[in-house]
């Protein structure tokens, strides 16, 4: 990977002359701060440190330079793919630490007016919650702030003559020129040097700048909490900009945070830590995203000071890009996109192959279903009915989707047990699961983890369960009708099935039925619109 930094010769030619010492007044000075203690003239004169004198934020100054965006690595979730070359054609400032709660409370203080609650989701009593006596999380000034969404990030910002940054601002600070898996290389059990996280975290934010930081003096890039980035979440890096652009979709329903937090880190066992953690959860190419409104226990957000008045550095020539090499995902297939892997709409109409139509190759064997002719031109569905009908598919790759996750179907239970479930799709309650009685269930990680909803016999349903690693989302005919946080990765489980049978399987006297089609499984989190619309262009074929 390419890394180039410019603009540091005349700072260095300075230092040698003056024998070390720099003077303070021949240092550029950006409007609204002061030189921090011992600041060196940096990339176009600037002092390399300041103090932002509205808020107390000490700013680093970050060189321009080109990096590559993202990974190409097969373990990698898909969300950081495909690596990109990113000139950041302007050096900027950016916090030394997350904004904290003191500095923060400099804002609520100068603006009374500004009613914060407003930009939260209106369902949630979550805005600076820890400052109200009503969290676990310190509203100690030397705290990273959190209980604050998009817009009230955005907010302080505008009130500070400050910006949110975006993501390649974000990552080429995090990086701070390594192309390791960590800002420290790719040794997991460096991490508690240098991130609060997970278990040694015990389950709060702590005073930030108390790990090491990274190598451009930047502390908690990895964990304490999620940062909040100027952009709107754009899924993937295939069109992004050659240059340090914010990234911009209409169409998005979501802001991306970056870094990873206290709520996220490896198994206790760091030989059991799955290859994608690191894209997931807390490397530099991690990435979350969550709606604007969206305030909660382990989101804050850093700031940037741009240097517009900077000449630009001309974006440097893309390096050549090299040709894919097969894998266990791709061999045979097209270069994945990430999001569909796998769709079943059983237009086989028989036999003991059960079709991926997504182009996957995920097919499975079943075991006993039975296909049942829908009308004409409506082909046919698949129907469970006994403890022998099963679809096994396996422990493919493309299921072990501990990252994101989305389950879409048509199901159409036509009698159910009224006490003990039945499964319908996933690994077990080990992972993932859906299963139902009179409620439709979804469940992850066992059984405390869970949300669902009353449906109807003898009559199809639309079913989205949505897991993006921070919320479980679970919609019915296109509405959302049940929403849980839920902060822990899921497990990998055992083999992907239609009807993976429950521990209470053996119990069950009663006869039950009922039918599937369409089922759809995504790595990745489908928004409430394409919930919607999915619904919409797929109803007037079921109902």
């Amino acid at each position: 990977m390419r890394f180039v930094v410019h603009g540091y010769l005349f700072a260095v030619l300075l230092t040698v002359a003056w024998g070390g010492a720099a003077v303070a007044d021949e240092l550029k000075i950006p409007g609204g701060c002061v030189a921090a203690d011992s600041a060196k003239p940096g990339p176009a004169g600037y002092a390399d440190r300041v103090i932002h004198e509205k808020t107390g934020i000490e700013l680093i100054l970050m060189p321009a330079g080109t990096f590559t965006i993202g990974t190409d690595d097969p373990n990698a979730s898909s969300s950081p793919k495909p690596a990109r070359q990113v000139t950041v054609t302007r050096p900027f400032y950016i916090g030394k630490t997350e904004v904290t709660n003191g500095q923060y409370r400099r804002f609520m203080e100068a603006r009374p007016d500004y009613d914060g609650e407003a930009d939260v989701d209106p369902a949630y009593d979550l805005y600076l919650r820890h400052m109200r006596s009503k969290s676990v999380m310190s509203d100690a000034d030397e705290y990273p702030v959190v209980y604050v969404s998009w817009h009230n990030a955005k907010a302080f910002c505008q009130w500070a003559g400050l910006a949110l940054p975006g993501e390649a601002q974000w990552e080429y600070a995090c990086r701070a020129g390594t192309t390791t898996k960590f800002s420290f290389g790719d040794d997991l059990a460096d991490i508690p040097k240098y991130a609060w996280v997970d278990m040694a975290a015990d389950h709060h934010t702590h005073p930030v700048a108390t790990k090491l930081p990274n190598p451009w003096g930047l502390y908690d890039v990895h964990g304490n909490v999620w940062e909040w980035c100027a952009d709107d979440y754009i899924y993937g890096y295939e069109d992004t900009p050659a240059d340090e652009s914010i990234r911009r979709d209409p169409h998005s329903q979501t802001k991306p945070l970056r870094g990873g937090s206290w709520s996220t880190g490896p198994c206790r066992s760091l030989e059991r830590t799955p290859a994608w953690f690191y894209s997931t959860a807390l490397g530099s190419v991690s990435r979350l995203n969550i709606a604007p409104g969206n305030a909660w226990y382990d989101r804050g957000f850093r700031v940037i000071l741009p240097l517009s008045s900077v000449s630009a550095l001309p974006i440097a020539a893309a390096a050549p890009t090299p040709t894919p090499q097969p894998t266990a995902w791709t061999a045979g297939m097209p270069p994945p996109a990430g999001i569909l892997v796998g769709q079943y709409t059983f237009e086989e109409g028989s036999g003991e192959k059960v079709v991926d139509s997504s182009g996957r190759n995920n097919h499975g064997k079943n075991k006993g279903a039975r296909y049942v002719e829908l009308g004409p031109d409506k082909g046919f569905a698949l129907n469970f009915d006994s403890m022998d009908a099963s679809v096994d598919f396996g422990n493919g790759p493309d299921f072990d989707l501990r990252s994101h996750l989305t389950i879409e179907m048509w199901v159409r239970p036509e009698r159910l047990p009224e006490v003990h479930e039945i499964g319908v799709v996933g690994k077990g309650f080990n992972s993932y699961l859906l299963s139902f009685t009179s409620h439709v269930w979804f469940y992850i990680d066992g059984g405390s983890n869970h949300c669902g909803a009353e449906h109807g016999l003898e009559q199809w349903h639309h079913v989205v369960a949505v897991y993006d690693r921070q919320n479980m989302n679970f919609y019915l005919d296109g509405k959302l009708v049940d929403q849980r946080p839920m902060v822990h990765p899921v497990a990998q489980g055992g083999n992907f099935f239609f009807r993976p049978p429950l521990p209470s399987d053996g119990e069950i006297e009663k006869p039950w039925s009922f039918m599937l089609d369409d089922v759809r499984i995504y790595s990745r989190a489908l928004s409430t619109k394409e919930v919607d619309r999915h619904y919409q262009e797929q109803a007037a074929s079921k109902l």
